[in-house]
């Protein structure tokens, strides 16, 4: 379960981190191939559900700073440009659906962006990361960005974010289940065991 395709350890995190696995222990093989995964991720494409979330818990520009975040315009229209210049995040052209005949709504120029670039989905919406799920497109949530944030502290390559209190901020926002926090738990103590 651990290993295989993308697409294997796509699930793997969706249903860990998103969907909840029902209980607290974890494997520390499948989590060490998700943090694998994690840290392989080059660019991110993050919609306005996820942009809302960081900004609510005042971690947006931190984690803007740290990792390569991007977004397309009409997420930029739908959050506000103001939002998205004060985090200074980059807004890319979207790139629409092949086969369309009619305008495309905001999560199909996500997903067609992200799967034409080779971004990985950043998303709370368990319609577009199922929509991932099923494509093969790499996705995580707002929890997931903190965790590849805190891998750059352990590893000593950027600052990462002191995970208490940002961990505190973004669960009082999201509203993450117990089997997210659960999730997000267990991969961050994997993080710190590692780094010692």
């Amino acid at each position: 379960m651990g290993s295989g395709s993308g697409l294997a350890g796509a699930r793997i995190i969706y249903y860990h981190v998103v969907m909840g696995s029902g209980g607290s222990r974890y494997d520390e093989q499948e989590i060490a191939e998700t943090l694998r995964r994690l840290a392989t991720q080059r660019r991110f494409l993050l919609d306005s559900s996820t942009l809302i979330l960081l900004d609510k818990a005042g971690l947006l520009k931190v984690i803007i700073l740290q990792l390569p975040c991007e977004t397309i315009p009409e997420v930029a229209n739908e959050v506000g440009d103001t939002l998205i210049a004060h985090a200074g995040m980059n807004v890319r052209p979207a790139r629409p659906p092949a086969t369309h005949t009619r305008l495309p709504d905001t999560d199909s120029l996500l997903f067609t962006t992200a799967q034409a670039e080779k971004l990985a989905m950043v998303s709370e919406d368990k319609k577009l990361l199922r929509r991932c799920d099923v494509a093969g497109v790499p996705y995580y949530n707002a929890g997931m960005l903190l965790m590849r944030s805190r891998m750059l502290g352990v590893q000593r390559l950027g600052p990462g974010l002191e995970t208490d209190g940002a961990y505190r901020k973004l669960c009082e926002v999201a509203r993450y289940s117990r089997q997210v926090r659960d999730y997000l738990q267990a991969l961050d103590l994997f993080l710190l065991k590692q780094g010692r």
